[in-house]
């Protein structure tokens, strides 16, 4: 755990054990309730799908909870207001309430082109989550989250570049979603209107001409205050 705050000049430590964590595929912090999801986790002496910390005391974080009675697996999640959308791979998406004892808000576990459900993005105020399938020729799904209880696809999103493309991770900013799709680079598409999404721009990181296997664009950022999109490329 970082202290940022001094940037550019220099880069705090904070906390650096593996008492807590010694592997995660992935990590999200909720910013509301200062919670440190750690996904798919080593941990000593047990595994779990996903582990909750406390970093209210960044020198210091605690354990929270542990989300192993509710979901079998965790690729990757986003959490907001103690929201968490959670990517279960082949089994689908599930949404919960984050608390000492969790609640399941929703689920999504048969929907169009399903594959390994693997990362997504939630627009609180559009009511709108962005979902992509890490799965040769599967496009990215936009949801309807107006009512969690009944998720609905209204709308999918393709790079139309290949019928092996695959989108790997991806962001929202102001109605937009930015995507790492892999051999096909960045994808920008235009969900203000959810039912009729466009493709609007794209910059291809990867000069290559196949589809086959996992290369290119896998990591996306578009949260700077510049506007500025970063992308990294494998």
């Amino acid at each position: 755990i970082f202290d940022l705050s001094s940037l550019p000049n220099s880069v705090t430590t904070l906390y650096d054990s593996n008492e807590l964590c010694i592997t995660a595929h992935n990590v999200f912090v909720d910013n509301a309730s200062n919670l440190l999801y750690l996904c798919s986790t080593s941990s000593p002496g047990a595994n779990t799908p996903v582990r909750v910390l406390d970093v209210s005391t960044p020198t210091a974080p605690t354990p929270y909870l542990d989300l192993s009675p509710w979901v079998n697996y965790c690729h990757d999640i986003y959490v907001e207001n103690d929201t968490a959308w959670i990517n279960s791979g082949g089994a689908g998406l599930f949404v919960m309430q984050i608390a000492p004892t969790p609640q399941m808000l929703g689920t999504l576990t048969d929907y169009p082109f399903q594959g390994g459900n693997h990362s997504g993005w939630w627009d609180s105020q559009a009511q709108i989550y962005v979902f992509a399938d890490e799965t040769h020729g599967s496009p990215l799904k936009v949801v309807d989250t107006s009512d969690l209880t009944d998720l609905q696809v209204l709308s999918t999103l393709s790079s139309e570049v290949n019928l092996l493309s695959i989108p790997h991770n991806l962001m929202m900013r102001d109605g937009l979603v930015f995507v790492s799709y892999y051999h096909d680079g960045l994808q920008v598409f235009d969900v203000r209107d959810p039912v009729n999404p466009k493709r609007i721009a794209w910059f291809d990181t990867f000069i290559e001409n196949s589809h086959a296997g996992f290369a290119g664009a896998w990591g996306v950022h578009s949260a700077l205050p510049s506007g500025k999109i970063l992308i990294s490329d494998i």
